[in-house]
Order: structure tokens, then C-alpha cells, then sequence
């Protein structure tokens, strides 16, 4: 039987005839098709993953958009370099060359009152390096400056004079005072991919660049656990980063309990309790991460 230019292809690929196999095209056998999947289905439809691509596909189009600013180009330069040494941290400890020790000797400045030395509290967590929250807060702890007694990976970079080109050191001491610590988003202002976020517990308030997250609308309910780092100007989330919503009783609690008696040294221990509630009960995000 002779086929019509504009009849649909006998291959089944839904095309017209002219525009799939009429002149030579990749012709398969309709058997051969059987395990062709139309994404668009019913009977097989996923919302979730529909959700997430078309999410996906207009933050791509929100990126391009932002691509040209001078401020967007500023802070891409940025996160490549800091990309780059983090990348250098991660197998300077894979090989062995990093030991995570204690001052033994360290005296707090905000010494413990009597009834403290009582207690002694054990800050106890197992980092589960199979998942991606798992890994960032392992390397967090090891890069960063966990608390004051503890060394880190950034602090030794800058000892040992690892790197020589003064936009590197730089870096490296923007990365020593970045701030981890329970933020809550204020404002955003997508037509410039910047977020402006607030530190629960101090009140410090950040012009954050993030063009993931000035994009979304739905995580304004959102505590966000994270770490900040300004450098030349900008500032940016680094690494961690564990959403808790406001309505969260866990959260609740564990606010009015810190905001009662904050201390600054004591984020070690914040951590470790946030990092052990969200991986223990984790909430259900569609958070796109920023790249």
C-alpha cells in the first residue's frame, strides 16, 4: 500500500510520513518500538518528575536571562575559584594529608558557669558520606572552622602558605570568617538573582546572590541552615544547606531554647543537633540547587 506524504510513519514514532522515514530516515519495525514511552500517558504520567523538569527548564531560562549582569558575572567567577580550592580540600584530606585534632589547651573566653562543669555533653553525630547532605556536612566541619578549639582544613591551607596567587589567599580568608548559622528569607529580588536573608539568633541580615533560590516561591515558610561566605562584596551559600519548615514543632522548640541563652561558640553543637533531625526526618523539598 502506498503511503501519503502526511499520513502518520508505519514506524510509529508519530511523525508524518515526509518527515520521518520518506527519505531514508532511521526506519525501525513497529515491533521494534514496543518500549517506546510517551511521557505525556496517563496511565504512566509522574506529576513529580513533570513538576521538576518543567521547574527546571524556566530556572534554565532564569539563568540565561541573568547571565549578562556584570554583578551575576562577578559572583560566577567567584564560585568557580572557590569550586576549584574546595575540590583541592576535598583530596588534600582523601589522601591522608589532614588530621582533625583538638586544642587541648584551648580556654574559652566565655568560660562555663559552675553548674555546667556538672554536665559533661558528648556531641555525637555519624555523617552518612553516601548522600549528598551527608558529605557536605562531613566536609564542612573538616574545611571550615567548626569552633574555636578545633582546626580546619582552611586554617591550615593558610599556615602552610598552600597557595600562592594573592586572589586564592584572599579567598581563603573570606572562607575563614564565613558565618554557618539558622536563616529565614526576607526578601527576594529575581530580576537580579539575589535573596535577602536573615540570621535567626543575631538579627544579622545578608544580600545573598542566588539565582536558584531567588527563583523559587514556595520556601518562604523555610528556615534554612547554611553557611555564608562574603567575598569582594557577595555573598553566597557554601555547601550545606538543610531546610526545616517554620511549622516544624522541632525546630520551634529548639529556637526558643538557643534564643534564650545564645552563644556563638556553641554552633558546633547547633549543628550537630540539626544535622541529626533533618537526616533523621528529613522534609520533603523540591529545592533545585544552585549551580
Amino acid at each position: 500500500m502506498k503511503i501519503g506524504r502526511n499520513a502518520l510513519c508505519p514506524c510509529g514514532s508519530g511523525k508524518k510520513y515526509k518527515h520521518c522515514c520518506l527519505f531514508g530516515g532511521r526506519k525501525l519495525p513497529v515491533k521494534q518500538r514496543s518500549n517506546f514511552v510517551n511521557p505525556m500517558d496517563k496511565r504512566i504520567y509522574d506529576p513529580v518528575n513533570a513538576m521538576m523538569i518543567t521547574r527546571r527548564l524556566f530556572l534554565n531560562i532564569h539563568k540565561r536571562r541573568l547571565s549578562s549582569k556584570p554583578h551575576i558575572k562577578a559572583y560566577k567567577k567567584i564560585r568557580k575559584l572557590h569550586a576549584e580550592i574546595f575540590k583541592n580540600m576535598q583530596d588534600y584530606h582523601e589522601s591522608g594529608k589532614f588530621k582533625w585534632e583538638t586544642d587541648p589547651n584551648y580556654v574559652s573566653k566565655h568560660p562555663p558557669s559552675i553548674d555546667d562543669y556538672n554536665e559533661i555533653t558528648l556531641v555525637n553525630s555519624q555523617f552518612d558520606t553516601t548522600t549528598d547532605v551527608g558529605i557536605n556536612a562531613f566536609m564542612d566541619i573538616m574545611i571550615y572552622k567548626a569552633a574555636s578549639n578545633m582546626n580546619c582544613i582552611v586554617e591550615e591551607f593558610i599556615n602552610n602558605k598552600h597557595y600562592r596567587k594573592p586572589e586564592k589567599i584572599e579567598l581563603l580568608q573570606s572562607m575563614l570568617k564565613s558565618r554557618l548559622g539558622l536563616f529565614e528569607i526576607i526578601k527576594k529580588d529575581s530580576e537580579e538573582g539575589y535573596v535577602h536573608i536573615r540570621e535567626v539568633f543575631t538579627g544579622r541580615e545578608y544580600k545573598t546572590t542566588d539565582i536558584a533560590l531567588s527563583y523559587e516561591s514556595d520556601d518562604i515558610n523555610v528556615y534554612y541552615y547554611m553557611r555564608i561566605i562574603t567575598h569582594q562584596g557577595i555573598s553566597f551559600n557554601s555547601g550545606i544547606a538543610m531546610p526545616f519548615k517554620k511549622t516544624d514543632p522541632f525546630i520551634q522548640k529548639f529556637i526558643t531554647e538557643y534564643i534564650q541563652n545564645y552563644d556563638p561558640q556553641d554552633e558546633f553543637i547547633r549543628f550537630t543537633e540539626l544535622y541529626n533531625q533533618y537526616t533523621q526526618n528529613p522534609n520533603e523539598f523540591l529545592i533545585i540547587t544552585n549551580h
